[in-house]
């Protein structure tokens, strides 16, 4: 067997024991389910690999914004360059949001569809030194300015 649980090797007690398992991690709520993803994501991406046991540990910051009907919010941002979580909730009535992180004189660094996120997105970001702006498609008047300072 090449993956998976070994079912046909269990006693019919086990295998619905198993199976109620299988039921109970997909029944996960949405959010519960996106909090794992992103702690899995942030162990790969902050050292690149699995941790080891002795591996240095680095603390990794967060910036929520929020979306309601007057655009995001906070309407600005500083940080110093050094990866962190951008987390993006949406508070509108509007589902169909996409929305653009892009560099100010440079090109375009994520376009999120946010309704193919259950209208919320998240992302751990390593952002060079520069200014990024936050703005959603059909609502140019909402930006969020995103500075990466130098130190």
């Amino acid at each position: 067997m090449t993956g998976g649980w070994p079912l046909a090797h269990m006693h019919s007690g086990e295998q619905r024991s198993q199976r109620g398992a299988v039921r109970a991690s997909i029944s996960i709520g949405g959010m519960a389910l996106k909090t794992i993803v992103i702690l899995l994501s942030l162990l790969v991406v902050v050292n690149g690999q699995t941790p080891q046991p002795h591996a240095q540990k680095q603390r990794v910051e967060a910036e929520f914004i929020h979306i309601d009907s007057g655009g995001f919010h906070p309407r600005s941002i500083t940080r110093t360059p050094r990866i962190f979580f951008l987390i993006v909730r949406n508070y509108n009535d509007i589902r169909n949001l996409t929305i653009s992180l892009n560099q100010q004189g440079g090109g375009n660094v994520r376009h999120i569809p946010m309704q193919d996120h259950g209208g919320d997105w998240s992302e751990a970001l390593s952002l060079p030194p520069g200014t990024y702006v936050l703005t959603e498609d059909n609502h140019p008047a909402w930006r969020c300015t995103v500075t990466i300072s130098p130190h």
